[in-house]
């Protein structure tokens, strides 16, 4: 049960609400700073760092308070590496808890799905990248 905690915790939109509470609770800003949600509201200095971070598949965070503005990055901890047939995520249908599994080793490239989304039959809910092989010789 500890892992899938984890795992809900870990993903982007939650990994993004842990980093803003994390900020919130040190104090790191002065009062009445205020965030930016979107890259293209970021200092234009800045959003180069925003653009490696999504590309690494880090979250971010920015605040401003009249002339200044923090920037805050986080990474993703869980392994994306997957074998075959280890569980990916968990769904409801019916009301019974379903574990999908990878269907190949690989490593996970992108989650099309929230906690609490209302998915349709047959989406694409995770993007899985197959391992390359090595050759025997």
């Amino acid at each position: 049960m500890e892992t899938l905690r984890l795992r809900r915790l870990q993903r982007p939109s939650e990994v993004e609400r842990l980093l803003d509470s994390y900020v919130s609770s040190q104090k790191l800003l002065p009062e009445g700073a205020y965030p930016i949600r979107e890259p293209e509201q970021v200092p234009r200095e800045l959003r180069r760092i925003v653009t490696q971070a999504c590309e690494k598949g880090q979250v971010w965070a920015c605040w401003a308070h009249k002339i200044r503005t923090w920037l805050f990055t986080a990474e993703m901890n869980l392994s994306l590496s997957r074998e075959r047939g280890a569980p990916v995520l968990q769904m409801e249908a019916m009301k019974l808890i379903h574990t999908l599994k990878a269907p190949m080793p690989g490593r996970i490239g992108q989650i099309r799905c929230t906690v609490g989304d209302i998915v349709p039959a047959g989406a694409i809910l995770v993007e899985i990248t197959p391992d390359e092989v090595e050759e025997k010789r």
